[in-house]
C-alpha cells in the first residue's frame, strides 16, 4: 500500500518519509513478488520449517517463482 500510494518516491525517499531503514524496507519490498505457492504454504502452515521470517528477509530471493520454490524447499 505504501509504495502504491506514493509511486513518485524512491525507496530512499519512502524510507525517510516513514522513518524506516532503507535496506530493511527494500528487503520487505522484495517479498511482494514471493511465489504464490510459497505464500499458500505459509498461510496454510505447511511450509518447510526452514522458511522463517528471518530467512525470507535475509535471503537473496530470485525473481523467478520456480527458483524461489527450489531455494526455499517448496516442492510440487
Amino acid at each position: 500500500k505504501l509504495v502504491l500510494a506514493t509511486p513518485d518516491l524512491t525507496i530512499n525517499q519512502l524510507a525517510n518519509k516513514v522513518g524506516r531503514c532503507r535496506k530493511q524496507l527494500h528487503k520487505l519490498f522484495r517479498l511482494s513478488w514471493l511465489s504464490p505457492r510459497i505464500v499458500d504454504a505459509i498461510v496454510s502452515g505447511v511450509q518447510p520449517k526452514s522458511i522463517t521470517r528471518r530467512r525470507l528477509i535475509e535471503c537473496e530471493l530470485p525473481i523467478g517463482w520456480s527458483e524461489q520454490e527450489e531455494l526455499l524447499g517448496i516442492h510440487a
